[in-house]
């Protein structure tokens, strides 16, 4: 027998992105230290309001023909460059985990992982043979508990009449549906269709 591997909500699964998120569980990212350049280098205070002028006409020796910029007088002699620095920064990278919400066992196919919990709500599938029990009953049908989200449908077109008989349901019926079935009993029953808001449409099998 293989060996399951069992967890707890909060337990680590997997740790960067190889791996496909499952049911049970979530994705949580934590921020680490990595080292890029910085591109939000500011210029330099100052230079904000630097001014573009044209070079004066003329045979100037050296008068250029192309713009020259003017920096602000800052009264102050020249100094070093003070070209914007390019030098690498540290900033925050993501770092992604793969992380349990649920206790139960790890399932693993290729890079998707999920949990498969221990105690969940039954999700019922067409063909399915279920034990229910009656919690109400109601105008031509009664409502079963199966262990589902939402609570099934019993028709009365879809259980078996006394003797087998095969008629169409009558007002007279309706009136001895308690003959049936009452509140407590125990029915057994095959799922037939899932409607839209996730209930199970039930049917008991024929007597044959």
């Amino acid at each position: 027998m293989s060996n399951l591997e069992f967890v707890v909500p909060g337990q680590t699964l997997a740790v960067d992105s190889g791996f496909l998120k499952g049911h049970g569980t979530y994705v949580e990212t934590s921020e680490e230290v990595s080292i890029f350049a910085d591109p939000s280098s500011a210029v330099p205070e100052g230079y904000d309001n630097m001014q573009i002028e044209a070079a004066p006409s003329g045979d100037d020796d050296g008068a250029g023909d192309g713009p020259t910029s003017s920096a602000p007088s800052s009264g102050a002699s020249a100094g070093p460059s003070t070209e914007p620095s390019h030098e690498p920064s540290q900033q925050p990278a993501k770092k992604r985990r793969l992380v349990a919400s649920v206790a139960g066992a790890v399932s693993r196919v290729n890079m998707l992982i999920s949990v498969i919990p221990l105690q969940a709500m039954y999700a019922g599938e067409v063909g399915d043979l279920v034990v229910g029990r009656i919690s109400a009953v109601e105008s031509k049908r009664w409502k079963v508990d199966m262990g589902a989200a939402r609570e099934a449908n019993l028709m009365l077109s879809s259980v078996n009449l006394p003797g087998g008989a095969q008629r169409i349901r009558t007002y007279e019926d309706q009136l001895q549906m308690r003959s049936l079935f009452v509140e407590e009993d125990l029915v057994s029953a095959e799922v037939q269709q899932l409607m839209g808001d996730g209930a199970a449409s039930l049917h008991t099998r024929s007597l044959r």
